[in-house]
Parts: C-alpha cells; structure tokens; sequence
C-alpha cells in the first residue's frame, strides 16, 4: 500500500523558481511517498520526498523522487516535507536565496558527539535523562504514565534533517537537493520516537522551528505536543559540503490544548508570518471509525516573536469577517466570540472560578482558574481527570472563539493559545448550547469585556 504524508507547497515563475503568489505561473508540490507491505516486516517500509507541479491547481505533473533517505541509520520515518525560502536568509556562507527543506526522522543517540544533547543538559542516554519531569512515552492519547504496554527507545533522538538548493537550480531535481545535516535533534524528550510535521523559517529576525514530538505525553495529559525553537542558524561546514546547526536559545509549546497538530506555516504578499494547525481528534470525541485522520483546522494565526518566544493570535480578517454583532445571553444557540478581562489590581482576581463555556448532551467545556492557574478542562468525555493550563502567571485577557464544537483561546493577545475539540461521544446530533451557562458573576475582578457572534468558520 501506499500514500502521501504532509508536505507543502511553493509559487514558482516561469522558470521555476520561487517567487511571490501574485507573479507565479505554477505552483510546486513538496510531499512524502510512503510504501509498505502491510502485517510484514517494517524494513518494507519506505518513506522519500516527491514534488509534482500544477499550473491550474486541478491537474499536477507526474511525481519525481528528490530526497531520498541519505543513510541507513536514518529513521524509516523520514517524512513531512517543508519548504522555505526565507530560513538561511543571512546564514553565513550560505548563498542568499537558497531553499530550504525541512524532514522529521531520528537518527542514532550520540550521532552528533554532544553537540545537541550538552547544549540541552542531558549527559546520558537512558529513560530518566531524555523524559522531562511528568512526561512519558507512549503511542496512545489514553494510556497513562504506569501503562507498561510501551517500551521507549533511548537509542534514537527525533532529528529535522536539512537540505539545501542553491538559487536558479531546478527544485524537481534530486541533484538540486544537498544534505545540510541535522537542522536539530531533541534529547532533553529523547524518548519521543520522532519529530513530526517540522516547520523551518525566519521571523522578525530569528530562526524558527517548529515540530510535534510523536508518541509523547506532557505532565498535563496533552498528546504529541508541538514545540517551537527559536535561535540562530550558523554553519559549521562549507558550501560544498554544509552543516547547518539551530542553536536554540529558547524554547516552549506552541498551543496549551488538547487538539492541536501538525502545524504549518507560511509567509504572506504583507510579510506576514501566519500559521495553520490542524485539530485532530485524539480522543475520539467525534469520530465514528478508529481514524483519527479527521477534525479541523485553526483560525489562520500570525506569528512574532516577543521577548524571545513564539506568540501566535487570529489574523485581523478574522475579527473583520467571522467576528459579528453583539450577543445578549438569550441566543444561547449561536456560536461566540468573547473577551475576558481580569482585573491584576483587584485582590479578588486570583480567586479560583469555573465557566461552562458550551455544553452539548453529557459532555460541557469549562474555563477555569485552580490554584490560581488559567486552564480549560472538557467533562463527560472521558477527559474529566485532564486540566489544560496555560504556562502564563499573569493573565489579563482570555479571548474565546466558541465555534461549533471547537474552541480556540487565546491568552493576553497570544501570548499563549489552546486548541480543543469539544463534542459529545454517543451524542453526535444533539446540539450544542452557547450561552445559557455562560455566567460571569465570578468576582469583582472579572469582567466580561465583549460578547459577540461568530460567524461558522470551522
């Protein structure tokens, strides 16, 4: 059998080389070509990248190999190809308009003499050194911490391996295409099999990665967390033969929520840096199959950094377009956007509290404070024992986007963001009631700011 795993996709000019969407002819497609030979042996697996092009959207060229794996210890995933054109802008003794490449796969523990793994304080390879406090690993959103069914590998670290083309080389040919070397490797959660869905770029000055770590749990119960990177790209090689490193000097969690994966990302005509991730449904909240290959995407966000890490909030058209009129608590059938302002002078602030945001059948999504801690928690799905906090001590404004059965919310204007699904195992017809519950009668040092429609998006 055989199929595509996620890529992504570049505007190119007549000549085939990138450029911007407004002055493009075709659009060039970067995607994996995964093969097995299922309930056989996984050395029948192979996974490679392919790009295919469309001038009408419609109709695609037939698929060419450009990356194949580049070595045998490299991981049989080796997958999730992304694009950029704006990740060595300025990297030293790399040629100004290069393209880069990003591919999650593991390589070897140790692989790199120390280079990654002193940098990130673990000095040897074994289960308690490459799992952070409370995380675990494990392949099943369900399982906790003292399930013994999986066995975690510490002779593997998820690596983004890299690959470079040079300006004016054709992009469909594999020997346009060099092995830059291991972009990152991830020891401080070395137990994670492999990174997923990488994303490589510049913003506001910095290099960014971003990369979901499969098969690992965080101290809150979250599923294959998505992490960003943020640092500085420096070569330890030659142009003939390059080595591109990310040195990281901060990092963190792209989205506190329970739903959020395999994000995306690209750079607008504006400049503009904005991100798509997609909700799927770990916990099996609205899927009728064993798949969890459905749910939906994010609100398109942009990116900056502040302060040396990653914030993520709504592109204005969606306050222009899906964000309507005033709400009165009497539509308690129509989807919302609210605004939450905490008051950090009152002493009744962080009293905790306990929002019904929406409830559909048996099941009800919550906002609330414990212990003083800004967090979601979704009951009557099996979810209950599950608290979604965000990392953020001094919370001024929650904005919530109550959309159907998912909800996105966004702390202090992005300084954090947690995305969910919210539905009602069993329960799939019944609908879903905004605003019956919504009560914010908390304390004095809670306000609710603006309560207004929104329009369907998701």
């Amino acid at each position: 059998m055989g199929g595509a795993f996620s890529g992504s996709a570049l505007p190119v000019d007549a000549d085939g080389q990138p450029c911007n969407g407004a002055n493009a002819i075709a659009i060039n497609i970067f995607f994996t070509y995964h093969h097995e030979i299922p309930r056989i042996a996984a050395e029948t697996e192979v996974e490679c990248q392919y790009m295919c092009s469309s001038t009408d959207g419609i109709h695609f060229t037939k698929p060419q190999m450009i990356i194949d794996r580049e070595a045998d210890d490299f991981g049989v995933d080796f997958r999730d190809s992304k694009i950029d054109v704006t990740a060595l802008r300025g990297v030293e003794g790399v040629e100004e308009g290069s393209s880069f490449i990003s591919i999650a796969t593991n390589l070897p523990a140790g692989f790199d003499n120390g280079y990654f793994s002193e940098a990130q304080g673990v000095r040897a390879f074994d289960v308690e050194s490459m799992t952070p406090a409370g995380h675990w690993f494990t392949e099943s959103a369900w399982d906790s911490a003292d399930c013994e069914k999986w066995t975690a590998s510490t002779e593997i670290v998820p690596v983004i391996a890299g690959y470079i083309a040079s300006p004016g080389s054709d992009l469909g040919k594999p020997e346009s295409w060099t092995y830059s070397g291991a972009l990152l490797a991830e020891y401080e959660y070395g137990v994670a099999k492999t990174y997923e869905c990488p994303d490589t770029f510049e913003l506001d000055g910095r290099k960014v990665s971003i990369a979901a770590l499969m098969h690992v749990r965080d101290s809150r119960g979250a599923f294959q967390p998505v992490n960003w990177y943020v640092g500085n790209i420096v070569q330890q090689g030659t142009q003939d033969a390059p080595l591109l490193r990310l040195n990281v000097q901060s990092r963190g969690l792209c989205d506190f929520g329970s739903a959020f994966y395999a994000v995306q990302s690209f750079e607008d005509e504006r400049g503009r840096r904005i991100a798509v991730g997609w909700l799927v449904d770990w916990y099996g909240q609205r899927r009728k199959s064993t798949s969890a290959s459905n749910g939906a995407m994010t609100f398109p966000r942009e990116l900056h950094i502040v302060d040396g890490t990653l914030r993520s909030y709504p592109v204005q058209e969606i306050f222009d377009y899906a964000v309507k009129d005033k709400l009165s608590t009497a539509d308690a059938d129509s989807p919302y956007y609210a605004r939450i302002e905490l008051d950090a002078d009152s002493k009744e602030v962080k009293s905790d509290f306990d929002v019904i945001l929406a409830e559909k059948g048996d099941a009800s999504v919550h906002l609330e404070r414990r212990d003083g801690v800004i967090g979601i928690s979704i009951r009557g799905t099996g979810m209950d024992a599950l608290f979604y906090s965000t990392h953020v001590d001094s919370v001024h404004t929650v904005e919530i986007f109550m959309d159907g059965t998912v909800l996105e919310v966004f702390i202090n204007k992005g300084e954090d963001a947690g995305s969910f699904i919210f539905d009602a195992p069993g329960q799939l017809t019944q609908s879903v009631t905004f605003l019956e519950s919504f009560d914010f009668t908390i304390s004095a040092g809670i306000k609710l700011a603006a309560i207004r429609e929104l329009k369907n998006v998701h």
